[in-house]
């Protein structure tokens, strides 16, 4: 028995297909690749993203402190101040006001 032979037009029509579906595999593979490297490029920007806020933080926190650090000389008249202040409340009729 012999086989129907297929035309030229059919044996181009089912070759264009195959090349069709290997072009969209290929196509669906560099997508998928571009999407992952997207992916992991955008996780690495957000954990330095992340990473430089936290730096920020403490040296804002440590810029703060140092400003707000009181000359020590400063702090022992603050200290005398307080304690005399204390020491005149507790001292009954004795106005800690000075008024």
């Amino acid at each position: 028995m012999m086989r129907p032979t297929k035309s030229k037009t059919e044996l181009r029509a089912v070759e264009k297909s195959r090349r069709d579906r290997a072009f969209q595999r290929e196509s669906f593979n560099e997508q998928e690749e571009r999407a992952n490297k997207t992916a992991r490029l955008r996780g690495l920007r957000l954990a330095k993203e992340a990473a430089d806020r936290e730096l920020a933080k403490s040296l804002a926190a440590e810029k703060a402190a140092a400003k707000a650090k009181v000359p020590a000389k400063k702090m022992r008249l603050i200290k005398r101040r307080q304690a005399s202040e204390n020491s005149a409340a507790a001292i009954p009729g004795v106005d800690p006001a000075g008024s």
